[in-house]
C-alpha cells in the first residue's frame, strides 16, 4: 500500500512539472507509463490547466469499485512556476504628415481701370428722322380770286402754254360735299392736321402752310413757303369733285414737262415715281378706287415748288357715298395710314 502511494505521488509530480513546462512554451517529455492502481488504494488526482491548444494526456479511469478521493494538488514547495511574462505595451508612433508643399500663386495683375462706358440714353433713330415735309391743306375758309398769280416760274419759250405770262386767282374756297354739305377746306385741314401728327411721332419735320381756316395764302405763296423751309416733299391735301356724281376714287397730280430742261425732267420723273407708290399705299389702306396719277403743268403750287410736290385729291365730294366718308374720323384715318405708309416706303428715294 506505501508503495502505491509512492508511485501515486511521483506520478502527480510528473503532472505537475509537465504543465509547467507546457505553460512555458517548452517541449514536454514522455513520462513513462505508470502501474495501474491496485483496488482498494486511495487514489488522489489533481486538475491539471493547460493553454489552449496543449491538450493533456487522458487520466485513467479508476477500476469499478475503487474509492477515489479527488484532492487539489499543491505544488511542491519551490517548484512555484514562473510568472508568464506581459508583453509591455508600445507607445503607437504617431505619423507626422509630413509638411505638404506650398505653392506660390502666380500673381495676377490688377486690371487697368478705363473709363466706365455709360449707358447710352441716345433713343434709336425715328424711322423718318431728317426728313422734312411740307403739308399744304387745300384752299381756306374765304377764297382770293380778284387777286391774280403767274401760274408759272419760267418764261413763254420754255413752256407756251403754261408760263409766267399766263396768270390765274391766287385762291379758292374750294367745293363742298354735295349730300353733307361740309366745304373742302374744313375736310382738308382735319386729315392733314392727323398725317402732321403721325409725320412728326415717326421723326419727320412737318411745316403746315396753315393750321386754321382764317388765312389768305396763294398757292405761290404756299410753295414758297416750303422751299424757303427747305421741304424734300410737299404732300397738298385736296378733295375732289365733278360734274359727274358717279365718279369716284383717288387721283394724284405731279409736275409735267415744265420748262423742258434736263434737272425738271429728271424731278417730274421722280415725283411720279414717288406718287404712284403713294396711291398705291392709299388704295390698300382705303379700299377706294386709284384712279391714277396725272401730270400737268396746271397747277401753280406745283409749278413753283423747287422739290417733290403732290397734290392727293382723296376723293370726290360730288359722289354721295364718298362724301359721307371724307367728312368721317374713321375714313381719314385710312386716309392718312396710306398717306404714311407710302412715304415710309419712299423715305429714302425722297432724300435723293
Amino acid at each position: 500500500m506505501q508503495g502505491r502511494k509512492m508511485w501515486i505521488y511521483r506520478g502527480a509530480s510528473l503532472l505537475l512539472g509537465l504543465a509547467m513546462l507546457s505553460a512555458c512554451g517548452r517541449p514536454v517529455a514522455t513520462l513513462p507509463p505508470t502501474a495501474p492502481p491496485t483496488p482498494g488504494d486511495i487514489v488522489q488526482t489533481t486538475p491539471v490547466q493547460t493553454e489552449p491548444g496543449n491538450t493533456p494526456p487522458a487520466t485513467q479511469q479508476p477500476t469499478p469499485g475503487d474509492n477515489v478521493q479527488t484532492t487539489p494538488l499543491q505544488p511542491a514547495p519551490g517548484n512555484t512556476p514562473p510568472a508568464t511574462p506581459r508583453p509591455t505595451p508600445q507607445a503607437t508612433a504617431r505619423t507626422t504628415p509630413s509638411a505638404l508643399p506650398q505653392v506660390t500663386p502666380t500673381p495676377v495683375p490688377p486690371p487697368t481701370p478705363g473709363a466706365t462706358p455709360k449707358p447710352s440714353n441716345t433713343p434709336a433713330p425715328a424711322p423718318l428722322a431728317g426728313l422734312k415735309i411740307c403739308i399744304d391743306p387745300g384752299h381756306q375758309g374765304k377764297g382770293n380770286m380778284k387777286e391774280l398769280e403767274p401760274v408759272a416760274p419760267w418764261d413763254a419759250l420754255a413752256n407756251p402754254t403754261y408760263n409766267n405770262t399766263v396768270m390765274k386767282g391766287k385762291c379758292t374756297a374750294g367745293t363742298q360735299g354735295w349730300t353733307t354739305g361740309v366745304a373742302e377746306y374744313k375736310v382738308n385741314l382735319e386729315i392733314a392736321l392727323a398725317l402732321r401728327d403721325r409725320l412728326r411721332a415717326l421723326g419727320a419735320d412737318v411745316l403746315m402752310t396753315r393750321e386754321s381756316h382764317d388765312v389768305n395764302l396763294s398757292n405761290r405763296e404756299r410753295a414758297r413757303m416750303a422751299n424757303d423751309y427747305g421741304a424734300d416733299l410737299t404732300l397738298r391735301i385736296h378733295c375732289n369733285s365733278s360734274t359727274n356724281t358717279d365718279a369716284q376714287g383717288i387721283e394724284l397730280y405731279v409736275r409735267g414737262a415744265g420748262d423742258g430742261t434736263a434737272a425738271y425732267q429728271a424731278l417730274a420723273q421722280k415725283d411720279y415715281a414717288l406718287a404712284a407708290g403713294l396711291l398705291d399705299s392709299l388704295a390698300r389702306a382705303t379700299g377706294a378706287k386709284a384712279r391714277g396719277v396725272f401730270a400737268t403743268d396746271a397747277y401753280t403750287g406745283i409749278n413753283w415748288c423747287e422739290k417733290s410736290c403732290i397734290i392727293v385729291e382723296c376723293g370726290f365730294m360730288s359722289n354721295a357715298q364718298e362724301d359721307a366718308l371724307l367728312v368721317t374720323g374713321a375714313y381719314q384715318r385710312k386716309l392718312v395710314d396710306g398717306l404714311v405708309d407710302g412715304v415710309m416706303a419712299s423715305a429714302g428715294k425722297i432724300k435723293e
